[in-house]
């Protein structure tokens, strides 16, 4: 958990060399998007766990995805996802990695660290809010695909 708290912040850093502002935001999600769930239920029904091999080519199982209602609506976040997801659960041939549930709250992990964000960057506002929230949408400024916004994968902005 901390890890992955020390790589937000770099990451963070990184892109704070190149702002002035004083402010930072942080989006988290507590949840996967609907695209992300329903692609992952259609990877394991295509995925044959006693033989540890895909029932089809991966080729076909991308298009069964694309095309359906839940994904397409998010397609283009879907493509830059889901060939990783197939990719990882081939070489690990572990349905884990398909799994929508976590270990731990990312949410609550920065916000009892807010002091090392504030530290770290030298920054003393700092706001961590979960797209799940509908007062979030109404927030400016804020990223521009908050849908997009997954679990691990949280989002910021200065402002």
């Amino acid at each position: 958990m901390k890890t992955h708290l020390f790589e937000f912040i770099s990451d963070i850093r990184k892109n704070q060399k190149n702002n002035s502002k004083p402010n930072l935001r942080i989006y988290i999600s507590k949840e996967f998007p609907t695209y992300y769930k329903r692609s992952t239920e259609l990877i394991a029904l295509n995925y044959d766990a006693e033989n540890k091999s895909f029932k089809k080519v991966k080729g076909e199982i991308l298009q069964e995805i694309y095309s359906d209602d839940l994904v397409s609506k998010s397609i283009q976040d879907a493509q830059k996802v889901i060939p990783h997801i197939l990719n990882n659960l081939e070489k690990s041939q572990d349905l884990s990695v398909l799994s929508c549930e976590f270990d731990f709250d990312e949410g609550n992990l920065f916000l009892e660290n807010t002091h090392l964000f504030k530290k770290e960057l030298k920054i003393e506002n700092i706001e961590i809010l979960s797209v799940q929230d509908s007062k979030t949408k109404e927030i400016s400024p804020s990223p521009k695909n908050l849908s997009s916004i997954r679990p691990f994968y949280p989002q910021f902005i200065f402002y």
